[in-house]
Parts: C-alpha cells; structure tokens; sequence
C-alpha cells in the first residue's frame, strides 16, 4: 500500500507537470499568433516621418577631432559608419551638447572647454561686450537643425518650417543663438531652448531619447536588475514624475502648514473683530442717546420759553 501511494503521487505530479506544459505551449502559441495578426496588420502601413521635432542636420567647427562636419540626416532612421576613431560619438555628442544637455552627461568630457579642438583658433563674438573687444579665441561652435512643420510646430510664424539651435563654447563661456529657418537670429535665452525642447519632447537626460555607447555597454552586459530598474524609470520619465509628486506633496505639505498657521491667526482676529463691533455698536448707541439728549435739552428750552410767554 505505502508503494502504491507513492506511485500514485509521482504519476500525479507527473501529470500536473504535463499540464504545465501544455498551457505553456499554448500561451506561446497564442502570443505568436496575435504577434502574427499585428504584423499582416501593419504590414501594408507605411512609416511616415513625424512633422516636427526630427533633427535634419547637426553641424560642428573645430570640436573634438572635427575642424569641419556637417551630416545631413534623413527622416527616418540614420546610421553612421566609420572606423574607430574617425568621431562616430562626436556627431551624437554635439547633439547632446548643442541642445543644452551637460559636459558629465556625454561621459566624454568633465566640462565644456575640453571639447575645442586643440590647435584651432577662430573668432569668437563674446556676448554682452562691443565688437572692438571681440579677440582672437580658442572656440567650437555646433548647429542643430529640428524639423518645424505641421500643426504641432513650435511657433511657426516666428521659426518657419525649420528651427536652427547654434550653440558656441570659448575657454570661459558658452551661448545660445537660436535662428529660423533663413538664419535669422529669434532669441538667445535658454528658457526659450527649453520651450522648444519641451514642445518636441526632446530629452537629452534620457537614455530613450539619447544612449550613449558607454551606457548602452554598461546597460548591455554589467547593469544589475537595479540598474535596469533605474534604467526603465528614467527612460518612461516615471523618475521625473515621481520627483514633480515628491515636489507638490512638499509644496502641499507646506501650505497646509501655513494654512493651520493662518487659521489659528484668523480665530485671534475674529475675536478682535467681535470685540471691536462690540465697541463700535456701544458707541454708536452713545451718540444716538447723545443726541436724544440734545434734542431733550432743547424741548425743555422751547417748554420754557412757552411758560414764560403765558404768564
């Protein structure tokens, strides 16, 4: 008997592990049937380029190895190709850099003057100072072209079908030139840089939008589930969503607390309030009794001048 048991056991087990398998084998063939269905789907669809925020051309002058670079882009997906060395991560790099993005966050450079091109001198116009000033300086300056059309585009009456961000770096400073579509010069303040970031949904802080080839090596073979846990918030934009609530509920927090603060002031000056209407109503009945007085005084006046006229 106790053998039959543990036969009757194994076989169960058997059978349930069967059963595993089979539900198994038919999950996967329904997910492969449905990835089937979506692909006879779209499969006469065509890829249509979006009408704005594409970035049509990036330009560099005496960055990094390039003393000269200009690389057209197409409206859908681009590769660069070229031997090791030849400044494959510059054009990805200048991207970054030209639209506001930091020195730390290429992890090619510790701050923005290490990207001139040694050796190159050009004249650099420094912001703010007379033209006769203007010297002789070791600079670079990048050119970011981004796609300006259809009903979503960024102010279109001001920038046209095209949006150039030029971005200059000298040894001590750096600016912002942001042009339309002829060259003409629209504003140089950051805040409007953001706006049209903002309005394209360009982020350069996020590894969607912009991985690099250290993090995407970090990502690929020595990252820790995490790490790609981090990895996966940053990129959704989850991370920048919880900060913006950490933010608020602080912000929150802190007018409730002005708010209890408030209310108790508010109950100290109802009772100053009362009191005071109190004073005001006793004074008001003053002066009416005061002037009932006069008005008395002067009847007795005017009984007395009637009882002398009778006698």
């Amino acid at each position: 008997m106790l053998f039959a048991r543990n036969d009757s056991a194994t076989e169960l087990q058997e059978d349930l592990e069967e059963d595993d398998v089979r539900h198994q084998e038919m999950d996967d063939l329904r997910a492969t049937q449905v990835v089937e269905r979506e692909m006879k789907h779209n499969r006469n669809r065509k890829n249509t380029p979006a009408d704005n925020g594409i970035i049509e051309e990036i330009r560099c002058t005496n960055f990094m190895c390039h003393e000269q670079l200009t690389v057209p882009l197409g409206p859908l997906i681009n590769f660069i190709i070229g031997h090791n060395g030849s400044g494959k991560s510059a054009v990805l790099t200048a991207l970054t850099l030209c639209l506001g993005g930091k020195a730390t966050a290429t992890n090619r450079g510790q701050n923005l003057k290490s990207f001139i091109k040694e050796g190159k001198e050009s004249v650099c116009p420094l912001p703010k100072i007379p033209p006769y000033f203007n010297t002789l300086a070791s600079s670079c300056t990048l050119s970011v072209k981004i796609k300006n059309q259809g009903t979503s585009a960024y102010r279109p009456d001001t920038y046209g079908r095209s949006i150039i961000v030029e971005r200059f770096i000298t040894k001590s400073t750096s600016g912002f030139k942001l042009k339309d579509a002829n060259g003409k010069m629209v504003s140089t303040k950051k805040q409007e840089l953001e706006n049209i970031l903002d309005a394209f949904a360009l982020q350069m802080d996020n590894p969607m939008n912009v991985l690099t080839q250290d993090m995407a090596r970090q990502f690929l073979s020595d990252s820790s589930g995490k790490d790609k846990y981090r990895f996966f918030m940053k990129g959704t934009q989850l991370e920048t969503l919880n900060a913006d609530y950490k933010i608020m509920g602080d912000s929150i927090d802190e007018i409730e607390k002005k708010l209890n603060d408030r209310q108790e002031v508010l109950s100290i000056l109802k009772k100053q309030y009362d009191t005071a209407k109190k004073k005001a109503n006793r004074a008001s009945n003053v002066k009416l009794m005061r002037s009932r007085e006069k008005e008395c005084k002067d009847q007795m006046a005017w009984a007395a001048v009637e009882t002398e006229e009778k006698v």
